[in-house]
C-alpha cells in the first residue's frame, strides 16, 4: 500500500516532466510507449496505488492524473517493453486505443481471447470509426452478460448463505469440550435422515453423486430445516446450477459437512473427528 510520505513526488515530476511533453505531441504506437516509460516510472519509484499518488503530481505540476492513470494500467497489463511492442506495435490512433482498453484489461468484461486478438487487429489495420463501432458493440454485449452471470449467482445468495451458517454451526459443535449437542443432532434426526443429509452435500459437491430425492425433518427443528430446504433443491438441480452454488461455496466445504455428518452418524468419536478434520477445525 502506497505511504505517500514514502514517495518523492518532486522526484516523479522531474523524472516524468520530459516524457509529459512528448507525449503531447505524438500519436499511436508511440505515444503509447512514451506511456509505458511513465508508467515504467511509478512502479519502479514503488508506487502501488496511483490515484493519491496522481493527485498530488497534478496538484505540483502540468501533468494530469487521467494521463498518469493510463501511464500506470498500460505498465502493469505489459510489464516490458518487448511485450507491449509485441502486442500493440503498429496502432495507429492513441484514443482508439484508449477507448478499447477496459475491454482488454478489465475484467467487468469477459472476452474471448479471440476477440481481444480482433479488437487489436482493428486497432493496427481498420478505419477509426469502423473500431469504435466495433468497441461500443463489445462493451454493450458483455457488460450484459457479466451482468446476467452476476444476476444468476444472486440467485443463489440465500440457499449459500444457510449453508454457510450451517457449516460455521456445525464447526463451532466439534470445538465444545463435550458431545451432548453432536448426540441432540443424532436424536433428533436418526441415522438414515443423517445419511441423507450427508449424501445431500455431496451431490452438490460432485456432478456424479446421486442424493436423496426426499429428506424427513421436522420444521420444529430449524437448524437442519433450513439447510434441507434451502439445499435439496440444489442438489436436484441441473449441473449448471450445482456449478454456479460452487462459485459462492468451496466444494471443500461441502465435502467436509458431508464427512462430519456421516461420522456423527456413525457415532465416531469426537477426539476421531478433531484428529481427521484437525486443519479444518484450527482455522
Amino acid at each position: 500500500m502506497n505511504n505517500i510520505e514514502n514517495i518523492n513526488i518532486g522526484k516523479l515530476i522531474e523524472e516524468i516532466g520530459p516524457l509529459n511533453n512528448q507525449i503531447r505531441n505524438t500519436d499511436g504506437y508511440g505515444k503509447i510507449s512514451l506511456m509505458w516509460d511513465v508508467g515504467d516510472i511509478l512502479f519502479k519509484n514503488g508506487v502501488k496505488k496511483i490515484h493519491p499518488i496522481a493527485w498530488e503530481i497534478q496538484k505540483k505540476s502540468y501533468i494530469t492524473r487521467d494521463l498518469l492513470s493510463y501511464c500506470y494500467r498500460i505498465r502493469k497489463k505489459w510489464p516490458t517493453k518487448f511485450e507491449l511492442e509485441k502486442v500493440l506495435g503498429g496502432i495507429r490512433s492513441y484514443s482508439t486505443f484508449r477507448a478499447a482498453l477496459p475491454l482488454i484489461e478489465n475484467e467487468r468484461y469477459i472476452l474471448k481471447e479471440k476477440d481481444v486478438q480482433e479488437i487489436i487487429r482493428a486497432l493496427k489495420e481498420d478505419d477509426v470509426i469502423e473500431v469504435k463501432m466495433k468497441i461500443e458493440t463489445l462493451k454493450k454485449k458483455n457488460i450484459n452478460i457479466r451482468n446476467d452471470r452476476r444476476q444468476r449467482l444472486n440467485e443463489l445468495k440465500t440457499q449459500a448463505d444457510a449453508f454457510t451458517n450451517f457449516h460455521k454451526y456445525l464447526l463451532g459443535l466439534l470445538t465444545e469440550e463435550n458431545t451432548k449437542n453432536l448426540d441432540k443432532i443424532r436424536e433428533s434426526l436418526g441415522d438414515d435422515a443423517l445419511l441423507q443429509l450427508s449424501q445431500m452435500c455431496m451431490a452438490i459437491a460432485n456432478d456424479n453423486y446421486k442424493g436423496p430425492s426426499h429428506i424427513d425433518i421436522e420444521e420444529s427443528n430449524a437448524v437442519l430445516y433450513i439447510l434441507k430446504e434451502n439445499l435439496l433443491p440444489i442438489s436436484l438441480s441441473k449441473k449448471e446450477v450445482k456449478a454456479r452454488f460452487r462459485r459462492l461455496v468451496p466444494t471443500e466445504e461441502l465435502i467436509e459437512t458431508s464427512d462430519i455428518l456421516n461420522s456423527i452418524r456413525n457415532r465416531e468419536s469426537l477426539s476421531n473427528i478433531k484428529k481427521r478434520l484437525k486443519l479444518e477445525i484450527e482455522r
